[in-house]
């Protein structure tokens, strides 16, 4: 009881003190835009914008489907994957497979970056230049990106953002109008999201590693890090919820699943498939009574 005080208080406080916030909040934004035109920020920048683009895409219609909303454009990122994953099981592998292998990269950044640090203390790096890290490979500070290359340019910024746009919208609207299927919803939003995936993942990725050309924006890993050490806390809501994403992705419908979990567990609590240890109690009696009752029960839409 103490602890749901406590949390009542500090929600009234933040509510009275938000009007206060906001006005410091506007008060601040001509120093933001000043710091977003200093070239030294452009990278962080590209960041926060490219992979605040992409948390829209994906965070609008998942918020949507969570607080009830129906109709929306296109699916959910989850229920696109739960829809390939009842009818080929095998995308569960590759969905997990690909959350392990970021998590791996993730670490190798952080590990390379460490040893470089202890190796060349109190050396100053220029800017975009790759640090080898051994194998033929170098990390690009900055961007925290992989390459094979022994020098790096930078793509234009407009240019790709304008063709990475379309790469996008195009197939992805074209499907929406021309394809008529009664599966119409989710193969747009498997081409929207697969397009997603390619032209704004793999491809800079590949182009990184292999030609050395770096795309304006850095990979989200790195814009994860800047932004921890802007607004910590906010930091640790938004990956906290891309944890749940994960899970969510992985274990789809979870956590819609739990009272099936539950209701199978008391299923086969009431109806063991060996001999009982113990006798049921009265309370447990009385829910595996529950259970039988709406087990015998028809289906709601039975005419």
């Amino acid at each position: 009881m103490r602890l749901l005080w406590e949390a009542f208080k500090a929600l009234v406080l933040w509510i009275i003190h938000a009007p206060l916030r906001f006005f410091r909040w506007l008060a601040g934004v001509p120093r933001l835009i000043a710091w977003f035109r200093n070239d030294d920020n452009h990278k962080e920048a590209w960041g926060y914008g490219w992979w605040g683009a992409a948390g829209i895409v994906i965070g609008v219609p998942e918020l949507w489907a969570a607080f009830g909303g129906k109709d929306v454009l296109w699916p959910t990122i989850s229920g696109t994957l739960g829809n390939l994953e009842v009818s080929h099981v095998w995308v569960a592998l590759i969905v997990a497979g690909v959350l392990v292998w970021a998590g791996f990269h993730a670490l190798r950044v952080t590990r390379e970056k460490l040893r470089a640090a202890a190796v060349e203390a109190g050396s100053t790096a220029e800017a975009l230049a790759p640090t080898r890290v051994g194998a033929g490979e170098a990390l690009v500070e900055g961007v925290d990106r992989f390459t094979q290359a022994d020098k790096t340019e930078g793509v234009n910024a407009l240019t790709y953002l304008f063709f990475a746009v379309v790469a996008v919208a195009a197939p992805s609207a074209a499907f929406r109008i021309f394809y008529e299927a009664a599966d119409r919803r989710y193969v747009f939003g498997e081409v929207l999201y697969a397009s997603i995936a390619f032209w704004w993942l793999i491809v800079p990725g590949w182009l990184a590693y292999k030609r050395g050309y770096l795309v304006p924006y850095p990979t989200l890993f790195r814009t994860l890090k800047d932004l921890a050490g802007r607004a910590p806390k906010f930091t640790v809501v938004l990956v906290s919820g891309l944890l749940i994403l994960l899970v969510h992705l992985i274990l789809y419908p979870w956590p819609s699943t739990i009272p099936d979990t539950n209701r199978l567990h008391l299923q086969y609590k009431c109806h063991p498939l060996k001999a009982r240890s113990k006798p049921l109690d009265d309370e447990q009696k009385e829910a595996c009574k529950k259970l039988d009752e709406a087990n015998l029960r028809p289906p709601l839409d039975t005419p």
